[in-house]
C-alpha cells in the first residue's frame, strides 16, 4: 500500500460532481487532484488545434495528452453511487428517533424524486438536517477511503 498525501475533502467533492462532463483524476505521484475540462476530454489532439485553447487549459494540455495516451499516474476519481446515496439515507431514516419525522422520511424515499422529497422534509427539521449533513459527509468520505484502499492508496490527509 502506497502512502500519498491528498485532501480527501477535494476527493469527495469531486465524486459528489454527478453529471459533469469534465473528469476528474488523482495524481498517483503527488496526491493531487486534476480537472480536465470537457473541452479537453473530447478534444482530438491529433487534428485539432491546441492554440486557440484559453491558457488555463493550455497549460493542462500535457497532462490530458498523457492521460489520453493511457497513463496510469493519473487515477479517474469515480462518481459516487446515487444507489448508495439513496442507500445512506435510507440507513439514516433508520437512526431518526421522531417516529413522525421518520414516517414522512420513509414516504419520501418512495419512488421518483426521493432525493428532493427527502431534502425538503429533512430541511424543516434543522438538528436533523444537521445530523443528516454530518451524516452524508461521513459516508462519502468513507466511500473515498474505500476507494482509495481498492487503487492500492492508504491517504495522508492534506490540511489544504
Amino acid at each position: 500500500m502506497k502512502k500519498l498525501k491528498v485532501s480527501l475533502n477535494m476527493i469527495t467533492g469531486l465524486m459528489e460532481m454527478r453529471g459533469s462532463e469534465d473528469a476528474y483524476y488523482l495524481d498517483l505521484e503527488t496526491g493531487e487532484t486534476v480537472v480536465i475540462p470537457s473541452d479537453l476530454v473530447y478534444h482530438d489532439f491529433d487534428k485539432e488545434d491546441d492554440s486557440s485553447l484559453p491558457d488555463w487549459e493550455k497549460d493542462l494540455v500535457p497532462i490530458a495528452k498523457e492521460i489520453d495516451a493511457g497513463s496510469e499516474r493519473y487515477q479517474p476519481i469515480p462518481e459516487s453511487d446515487s444507489r448508495d446515496a439513496y442507500d445512506d439515507m435510507v440507513r439514516f431514516v433508520e437512526t431518526v428517533t421522531d417516529e413522525n419525522l421518520r414516517e414522512k422520511l420513509y414516504i419520501a424515499l418512495d419512488g421518483q424524486g426521493a432525493f428532493r422529497r427527502f431534502k425538503n422534509v429533512i430541511h424543516n427539521h434543522p438538528a436533523e438536517a444537521d445530523r443528516w449533513y454530518t451524516y452524508q459527509d461521513e459516508a462519502i468520505t468513507r466511500q473515498a477511503r474505500e476507494w482509495l484502499e481498492e487503487i492500492g492508496i492508504e491517504p495522508i490527509e492534506s490540511t489544504d
